[in-house]
């Protein structure tokens, strides 16, 4: 009986014995898991960061890009006051130009010749102020359309940037919503597997315990 009661108290130990190691493994493995967790989410940050960053370059270059639009718009309207003031003194000196006109028609019958000749120097200045006028006119249109084209070419810079932005901000909702899904698998699949292997060991070794029982009573 002594015997038996040896063995039995040997094979107790024994079991308590793959006990621990099954504990041991089970520790083992819920840290290596952890382990592989932090790593993921460690990866994910920087993943997040550097899309973070990208954003911030894109609203930086977005910022720089409204500024220029808005010199150029200074600069429109700073040329269309110029060409302004240029044509009322220009249309000015038109005015004078035809009054001096009118000044030498009345001395034309005394000093026909000399008045003849200025007539011709008066009127060849009024072309040339009209050829002037013609030019500036010319030349605003042109910076005019120049400086549409720079704020369209502006426009549609900025509205790639934002096609950019949205982009990079779908990708970072993207990667959110993986990473909430997979951190619910991980959490999901870590508690059925904890409460499965748990569950297992834990009948085994009651199934092993009763028989030690059963064989020590008879």
């Amino acid at each position: 009986l002594k015997a038996l009661v040896q063995d039995k108290n040997v094979r107790i130990d024994e079991l308590r014995r793959q006990l621990e190691l099954a504990r041991a493994d089970f520790d083992a493995k819920q840290q290596a898991a952890h382990d592989d967790q932090e790593r993921r989410n460690k990866r994910l940050y920087q993943d997040n960061h550097a899309y973070i960053g990208q954003l911030k370059d894109a609203l930086d270059k977005i910022q720089h890009l409204e500024a220029q639009v808005e010199q150029l718009r200074e600069g429109k309207q700073l040329a269309e006051t110029r060409c302004g003031e240029a044509l009322e003194e220009i249309a000015t000196l038109q005015k004078v130009n035809h009054s001096l006109v009118c000044d030498v028609e009345a001395f034309e019958k005394g000093h026909q010749r000399q008045t003849s000749q200025w007539k011709a120097d008066l009127l060849a200045k009024d072309k040339k102020m009209a050829l002037l006028r013609d030019a500036i006119i010319k030349l605003k249109e042109e910076f005019l359309k120049a400086q549409e084209q720079q704020a369209e070419d502006s426009v549609r810079e900025k509205r790639k940037q934002t096609k950019k932005v949205d982009g990079l901000t779908c990708e970072i909702q993207d990667v959110n919503q993986k990473y909430k899904r997979a951190m619910a698998l991980v959490a999901k699949s870590k508690a059925a597997l904890n409460s499965r292997d748990q569950s297992l060991k834990a009948a085994e070794l009651r199934d092993q315990l009763d028989r030690c029982k059963a064989k020590l009573g008879t």
